[in-house]
């Protein structure tokens, strides 16, 4: 028998309560497979207990002493749901063997008396089965795999450029308060202090009050931006009014750059106005970073769909320079993004992202034309229409950290004749 598959790596398990058939079967099938067989339920979940993950097909009567074969086959599917399971029955039992199939309980069932020839050919394609969904298990987990060490490898390079972005914004900081502390620190050796400046000691403690209001200023800005609002207070919008009110709020960060809200079509919305204008007025600035000074940038509105209800398409472009997956990273480096603002953080971004969601739509970039480059704000005009997935609770740490690859058993050897 050419096949790519070890099917003896696997062994098949037959119940039946006629030992003749027991016999025969193993004569017949040994040869091509591992074979193990009990004559009633006890007997097998016996042989499951102990060798349940080494079996791959179970071929059981429905009819036996004790135990129905179907309770068997429940067992096996709920425990060991890629082991595949065969009915094998009279054909006076065949209503038991039809429900079995139609519950998804067993691959096939077979009625008696079997053609081993035909029995053969079924049990090497129900092995086939197994083994093949075993490979795809283990290929799954191997990219499951890929992507756990991505990520890893992307958070530690996120946190280094973080931490890099932190001790750039606080050094200065720090440094002026330090030089504030060490100018009146009191001699060690209880001796009286040496006259300060007090110019110099005025001057040291407006700049240290000054770097110390930049702190909590800096400190403020990312619990705002990562922390998410529990009550959205909507009110009746205009699209146009929200787009013209983030271009003048955009102003002073496009470094005098023009501003076309000539396409910003008025429609009524339900949202957080200010939060709303907040999030165009960083999409906006995030554009104006990443185009030429001289090439304007256009914010305009459109009707929409979103999770089949009515909403709202914000568009912001600029600049005909496709950005490149450097650029699309650095949107989302926070304390790091390279701007010659020395007060930009590089969360507002995620604060964007956060009044998107929390309205029921999304933000997408769109790296290169006809769509880009730039950004879509899409808002369903009502957010109570719309619903948001719930994620199981610790899903995502269960995906990426709880999984191991599979052992591969030894091939069960042969029981000895009976």
């Amino acid at each position: 028998m050419n096949s790519k598959y070890d099917y003896k790596k696997y062994a098949v398990l037959y119940v039946d309560d006629e030992e003749t058939a027991l016999k025969y079967f193993r004569k017949a099938m040994e040869k091509e497979f591992t074979v193990l067989t009990a004559t009633n339920v006890a007997e097998a979940n016996l042989i499951l207990d102990q060798k349940g993950s080494q079996i791959g097909v179970l071929i059981t009567d429905q009819k036996m002493p004790g135990a129905l074969g179907v309770e068997l086959l429940k067992r096996c599917r709920n425990q060991w749901p890629n082991m595949t399971r065969l009915l094998i029955t009279a054909f006076s039992e065949l209503e038991s063997a039809i429900e079995a199939v139609n519950r998804g309980a067993i691959f096939k069932y077979i009625t008696k008396p079997a053609d081993l020839k035909e029995l053969k050919l079924t049990i090497t394609a129900a092995m086939e089965l197994f083994l093949s969904q075993g490979e795809k298990d283990t290929l799954l987990q191997e990219r499951l795999a890929v992507i756990q060490r991505m990520i890893v490898a992307d958070r530690v390079r996120g946190l280094a450029a973080m931490a890099g972005g932190i001790s750039h914004h606080l050094r200065n900081s720090m440094t002026a308060l330090s030089c504030f502390l060490e100018e009146t620190e009191p001699p060690a050796n209880g001796e009286p202090a040496a006259p300060s400046d007090p110019k110099l000691l005025q001057q040291l403690w407006t700049l240290a009050f000054k770097e110390r209001e930049r702190l909590l200023d800096i400190i403020n800005r990312v619990a705002q931006t990562v922390e998410p609002r529990k009550n959205l207070a909507v009110a009746e919008s205009d699209a146009a009014a929200l787009v013209k009110q983030a271009a003048q709020d955009a102003g002073t960060v496009a470094n005098g750059r023009t501003i076309d809200t000539a396409g910003a079509a008025p429609a009524k919305l339900n949202v957080s106005p200010a939060d709303v204008a907040g999030a165009l007025k960083t999409l906006v600035t995030y554009v104006a970073r990443l185009s030429q000074p001289t090439e304007p940038i256009v914010v305009s509105s459109e009707s929409a769909q979103i999770a089949n209800v009515p909403a709202i398409r914000f568009r912001v472009r600029g600049g005909a320079k496709p950005w490149n997956e450097q650029d699309v990273t650095a949107f989302f480096t926070p304390f790091a993004f390279p701007a010659s603002d020395p007060s930009d953080l590089g969360v507002e971004l995620l604060g964007a992202f956060s009044v998107a969601y929390q309205h029921g739509g999304d933000i997408i970039i769109n790296r290169a034309a006809p769509e880009g480059p730039g950004f879509d704000l899409l808002l369903p005009v009502d957010p109570t229409t719309v619903t948001r997935p719930e994620l199981q609770e610790g899903l995502l740490e269960r995906l990426f950290t709880h999984f191991e690859a599979p052992a591969t058993p030894a091939a069960v050897p042969a029981p000895k004749a009976a």
